[in-house]
């Protein structure tokens, strides 16, 4: 009953915000169509150095039928006020403000107000190429696809992590394309909308460290179509402090709790267990002490024939 009326208060708010409630419109600005071809979801805290070039991105994508949803996630900085200063220039851009949930409560704040027969994410302090939402519609939409992915470029240079471009390739197995390397994020990746809301997924507010993988454990087993493409568009900032590089240990265990989660919505999915142990790789990229702290660990998720 709880998840109701915070779902009933977030399409409140994006009626609100479409009549002016939360964006003001200017003249010369680009407008909305009643189903816009790509919603993109902007979860925004603390990032008043980076958003600008996030949303400037947004707004010169050579796609213009396109929503962007930014929820400021009680942000302490100057954030909501660049947020309304981009509104009133251009009126595609929608902007909620909510108490502190997290990432996930921020991203699903968007989901239920989207309008777009597609949902991309992007973080606030990364950015897309300019032609990103052209190009990937029109991937998306000539394979009928659930899921699109797509590569990505990190920046700045010199830290040692290496870009991701995926292979040009359409699946029809979904755990054949959830054990690539790319599948794990959901900043690049193209949902259609109907696919995510008619099997009411959403992002765990639970999980504070991979959320994303949560997500997609859960998404591409529905999947009946699934897209790559090898075009690295999304540039993904790499940065001291962010969540993705918060305690190690910290992220194990949360990696515990989502696998506990995602085993008991597989079996929903009849999903056979014999294949669970082939798609955790991702501990497997750390090595001595977190590599036994997770092994240390799992036998408490209680599947059987893992370890």
């Amino acid at each position: 009953m709880k998840n109701f009326f915070k779902r009933c208060l977030y399409v409140l708010i994006g009626i609100a915000g479409a009549f002016g409630g939360f964006r003001c419109f200017a003249a010369g600005g680009d407008s909305v169509s009643a189903q816009p071809k790509v919603s993109v979801i902007v979860p925004v805290y603390n990032v008043e150095k980076y958003l600008p070039e996030c949303l400037d991105s947004l707004i010169n994508q050579t796609l213009r039928d396109i929503e962007i949803i930014c929820v400021d996630d009680g942000s302490k900085d100057n954030s909501l006020q660049i947020l309304n200063e981009y509104a009133r220039k251009d009126n595609r851009i929608k902007v909620i403000h909510k108490e502190n949930g997290g990432l996930s409560s921020a991203r699903n704040a968007g989901i239920e107000i989207a309008i777009g027969k597609y949902l991309a994410f992007v973080d606030s302090d990364d950015f897309v190429d300019t032609n990103t939402y052209e190009r990937t519609y029109d991937e998306v939409e000539k394979n009928n696809a659930d899921i699109l992915c797509f590569g990505w470029k990190n920046f700045p240079v010199g830290h040692g992590r290496e870009d991701c471009c995926p292979k040009n390739k359409v699946y029809h197995d979904w755990f054949t394309a959830k054990r690539t390397r790319e599948s794990i994020h959901a900043w690049n990746k193209l949902y259609k909308s109907s696919f995510i809301k008619d099997n009411n997924l959403r992002f765990n507010e639970k999980s504070k460290c991979t959320e994303d993988e949560c997500f997609n454990l859960c998404a591409y087993p529905l999947a009946k179509t699934i897209v790559h493409i090898s075009d690295k568009l999304y540039n993904y900032r790499y940065r001291e402090g962010s969540l993705v590089f918060t305690n190690v240990k910290k992220r194990l265990e949360d990696y515990v709790y989502i696998w506990k989660y995602v085993f008991g919505v597989w079996k929903t999915y009849n999903i056979p267990t014999s294949i669970y142990f082939k798609l955790i790789t991702y501990p497997a990229t750390y090595s001595g002490e977190y590599s036994d702290f997770f092994r240390s660990w799992f036998p408490k998720i209680k599947v059987p024939s893992l370890f």
